[in-house]
C-alpha cells in the first residue's frame, strides 16, 4: 500500500473521531439501528416508500449491488418505468432478470447502455431515453468506480472524477429538460399540487480525502500524482458540491446527495487489485464492519420515498436520514458553483456538435421550449430579449432590436458575466435563431406590427452577415400562404400546401413575414450565408394537448382550415431549429415547420375530397399526413417528429371540455 493512502485513510479515520454521528453511520448497523431507534430515521422499503404509480425512474450502475437493490425495492412499489443504465449488457439482463423474479408480477424495467466515462456514450444513452420517454420523475446517479489506477476517462479526465462527477453531471444536463418538464406538467395538471421531480446522486463519507483546493479538486495531471484514495475522495466531494449547486439552480427540483454507509459490494474490486495488501486488509474489514447492499441502500431509498417536505433540498444525508455538513470544503458554496461552470466549459470544450447559438425572443413561452432544446442538444445559449428569462445556464441581454447599434453589439459582446473579463474578444456566435417580435395581428396598431417586426428582423440579418455569423434561423408563419388571416374567406390553391405554392397575404402580420422572406433571401446570396426560414404553424404547448384548442381541431374540424389543419409542438420547434442549426450549406431555404399528422382522425384525402372538392391534390398523401406538408424540412434538415398530439390528446369524446369559445388566432413566438 502506498504511503500516500494510509496518510490518506488516516485523515478518514481522524474526520471519524471528530464527527462520530457521520462516523457511526458509514459503519456497521444503521444510526437508528444501533441506537435502538433513538436517532436517525427506522426505514423499511415495503412499508414507508410511497405508491409510485404513474412515475418515470432512471437508475445508473443498476445492474449489481446498490443500484440492483435500489430498482428492486423501486419496483414493488409499481412506477409505470424503470430505466437500468449499465455499461455491460449481460450483467443488465442478468440483473433485469433477477429482479423480476423477486417480484409479484412483471415490472416494466428497460436497460439502456451507458459508459460513464464516455461523452459519446452518454448522449447515445439520453438520446435513447428521450426516444422512448418524455417524463422522468426520478433519477438516481448510483454508478461510480473506486479504487482506480491512476488512468484516464476517453475524454482525458482522471477516470474517478471523469466518471463519478463529470459524466453523471452531463447525462443530468442532457436529461435536465425532461425533468423540468415533468415538473411543469405536474403542475399544469393541478396548480395546487407540489410537483416532486427528484435527483439523488450517491455520494460517500470518502469526500474527507479529497484536496481541499479548486486546482486539486479539477487538476487531472494533479490527481493523476496523488493517492488513490486523494482522486476518489475528490469525485466524492465533487458529488455533494453537484447535488447542493443543482439544488440552487434548479429549485423546482428536488437534489440531494446520499452517503450508503461502507457496503460490501463489487466497487471495492479495483482497490483490492491494487496489492496484497490492499486485497486482504478490504476483505477482514469488509467482512466485519461493512454493510450488506439491502441495509446500504436504505438510505437512496429514504431520499427516494420521503416526503418531499422532510427534505432539505441541496443537503448531505448520511444512513439513514441523518443530515450532515460533511467537510468544511463542501460546504462552499462559491467553490460549488466554480466547479459546476468549470464541468460545463470542460464538456462544451469537448462536444464537437456544440454552438455558440443567439437566441432573439427567448424569453417567450415558446422561445423556451426552443432553447431547452437547443440546451439538450449541448448548445451554449445567450437570449436576448426585452423581457428576462429565469434560466441559471442561460443569460439574457436586454437588448432593443429594433436598435440596429444595440443589435450589432449584442452579436459581439461577452456571452457571460464574468470578474474578470476573460482575455481577447469574445466569441462569435455560431449561428442566430430568431423569434422574437409581434406574434400576430391585433396586438398593437398595423403600422407598429409592420415596424418593429420587420426592423428587427432586418437589423438581425444584417448584423450578422456583416459580423460574420454562417447560419441564420428564422422565424416566419404559415400566415404567409394567405389564408389565415385573409380579408374574407379563401382556400388553398392546392394540396398539400408545400413550400412552392404561391404566397400572397393581404394581412399586416403576414405581409412583415413575407418581407422578413425576402429580405433574408437577398441576404444570403449577397453574403454566402446559410439563412433558414420556418414557416410556423400554430405553436402548441404540452399543457395545450387537453384544452380548448385541440378539443376543437378534434371534433371541429370545420373551422381550422385557417390553421391548415396542422400545428407544431413547441418542443417539436426546437427540434427544427436544432436540426438547422446542424445543416450546413443549403443557401437560403424555407421550410414548413409542423408536426406529421393532421389534426382531427379523418383521412387527409377523404377529408379533403370532401371539404374541398375542386382543389387538386397534386400528390398521394400518407393516411393522416398534415395538409401543411413537412415533407422537405424532414428530406433536407433530418428532422423527426417526437410530439405526435395523439400521445397525449384525451378528450375523445364531445362533451369532454369546460369553456364556451375554442377558437384561438394562430401565433408565433415572441
Amino acid at each position: 500500500m502506498d504511503l500516500r493512502d494510509i496518510l490518506a485513510t488516516t485523515g478518514f479515520v481522524t474526520y471519524g473521531l471528530r464527527h462520530p454521528l457521520e462516523g457511526l453511520s458509514s459503519f456497521g448497523p444503521t444510526v437508528s439501528e444501533a441506537t435502538f431507534g433513538l436517532l436517525g430515521s427506522s426505514f423499511k422499503p415495503e412499508r414507508d416508500l410511497p405508491s409510485l404509480e404513474g412515475k418515470t425512474i432512471l437508475v445508473t450502475g443498476g445492474n449489481t449491488g446498490l443500484g440492483k437493490e435500489t430498482i428492486l425495492q423501486l419496483a414493488k412499489h409499481r412506477p409505470s418505468r424503470i430505466y437500468l443504465a449499465a455499461r455491460t449488457e449481460t450483467k443488465a439482463r442478468d440483473a433485469i432478470a433477477s429482479i423480476q423474479s423477486e417480484l409479484s408480477s412483471p415490472a416494466d424495467i428497460r436497460y439502456i447502455p451507458l459508459d460513464l466515462s464516455s461523452f459519446k456514450s452518454i448522449r447515445t444513452a439520453a438520446d435513447k431515453f428521450h426516444a422512448e420517454s418524455d417524463r422522468l420523475d426520478l433519477l438516481i446517479l448510483n454508478a461510480g468506480t473506486m479504487g482506480n489506477p491512476p488512468t484516464k476517462t476517453e475524454e482525458g479526465f482522471e477516470v474517478q472524477l471523469g466518471t463519478n462527477h463529470i459524466g453523471h453531471h452531463l447525462l443530468t444536463k442532457l436529461l435536465l429538460p425532461t425533468l423540468q418538464k415533468t415538473v411543469d406538467e405536474i403542475r399544469a395538471s393541478d396548480s395546487n399540487a407540489t410537483p416532486d421531480v427528484r435527483v439523488l446522486t450517491l455520494s460517500s463519507a470518502a469526500h474527507v480525502m479529497s484536496p481541499a483546493t479548486f486546482t486539486g479538486l479539477t487538476s487531472t495531471p494533479s490527481l493523476l500524482s496523488s493517492s488513490t484514495w486523494h482522486r476518489y475522495g475528490a469525485s466524492k466531494a465533487a458529488n455533494i458540491f453537484f447535488a447542493a449547486e443543482l439544488a440552487r439552480r434548479h429549485p423546482d427540483i428536488l437534489s440531494v446527495s446520499v452517503h450508503p454507509g461502507a457496503v460490501n459490494s463489487d466497487l471495492y474490486a479495483h482497490a483490492k487489485a491494487t496489492s496484497s495488501l490492499m486485497k486482504y486488509s478490504l476483505t477482514a474489514v469488509s467482512s466485519y464492519f461493512f454493510r450488506n447492499t439491502s441495509s446500504g441502500a436504505l438510505n437512496t431509498l429514504w431520499a427516494a420515498g420521503t416526503p418531499r417536505n422532510q427534505v432539505i433540498n441541496g443537503a448531505y444525508y448520511s444512513p439513514v436520514g441523518v443530515r450532515c455538513d460533511g467537510t468544511q470544503f463542501v460546504q462552499d458554496a462559491e467553490m460549488a458553483r466554480k466547479l459546476w461552470d468549470w464541468t460545463e466549459s470542460q464538456i462544451s470544450e469537448r462536444n464537437p456538435n456544440m454552438s455558440r447559438i443567439v437566441v432573439t425572443g427567448g424569453s417567450g413561452k415558446s422561445g423556451q421550449y426552443v432553447i431547452n432544446e437547443l440546451l439538450a442538444a449541448g448548445h451554449q445559449i445567450l437570449n436576448l430579449d426585452l423581457m428576462p428569462m429565469t434560466h441559471p445556464d442561460v443569460h439574457t441581454l436586454k437588448t432593443d432590436l429594433a436598435d440596429s447599434g444595440q443589435v450589432f453589439n449584442a452579436l459581439s459582446g461577452q456571452w457571460t458575466l464574468h470578474e474578470p473579463f476573460p482575455e481577447g474578444l469574445p466569441p462569435r456566435p455560431d449561428a442566430v435563431v430568431h423569434l422574437a417580435g409581434y406574434a400576430r395581428n391585433m396586438l398593437v396598431p398595423d403600422n407598429e406590427t409592420f415596424r418593429a417586426n420587420t426592423q428587427g428582423t432586418y437589423n438581425i440579418v444584417e448584423a450578422a452577415c456583416k459580423l460574420g455569423i454562417r447560419k441564420i434561423i428564422i422565424a416566419s408563419s404559415v400566415t404567409v400562404y394567405g389564408v389565415s388571416f385573409a380579408q374574407g374567406d379563401a382556400n388553398y390553391p392546392y394540396f398539400p400546401i408545400d413550400e412552392e405554392q404561391d404566397v400572397n397575404p393581404t394581412d399586416t402580420y403576414a405581409l412583415a413575414k413575407l418581407c422578413n422572406e425576402r429580405v433574408a433571401r437577398g441576404f444570403a446570396a449577397r453574403f454566402g450565408v446559410d439563412i433558414y426560414i420556418l414557416r410556423i404553424g400554430r405553436v402548441i404547448e404540452p399543457e395545450e394537448y387537453n384544452g380548448e384548442i385541440f378539443y376543437s381541431y378534434v371534433h371541429e374540424p370545420e373551422q381550422w382550415k385557417v390553421h391548415g389543419w396542422s400545428y407544431i409542438d413547441a418542443r417539436d420547434l426546437g427540434g427544427m431549429c436544432e436540426a438547422a442549426v446542424r445543416t450546413d450549406g443549403l443557401g437560403f431555404q424555407v421550410f414548413n415547420a409542423t408536426n406529421d399528422t393532421m389534426t382531427n382522425v379523418r383521412k387527409t384525402e377523404e377529408f379533403l375530397k370532401e371539404r374541398f372538392p375542386g382543389t387538386p391534390i397534386r400528390r398521394g398523401l400518407e393516411e393522416f399526413e398534415a395538409p401543411l406538408s413537412n415533407a422537405k424540412i424532414k428530406r433536407l434538415l433530418g428532422f423527426r417528429e417526437k410530439h405526435p398530439w395523439k400521445k397525449y390528446f384525451t378528450l375523445w369524446e364531445e362533451g369532454d371540455r369546460d369553456g364556451e369559445d375554442p377558437r384561438s388566432p394562430l401565433t408565433q413566438p415572441t
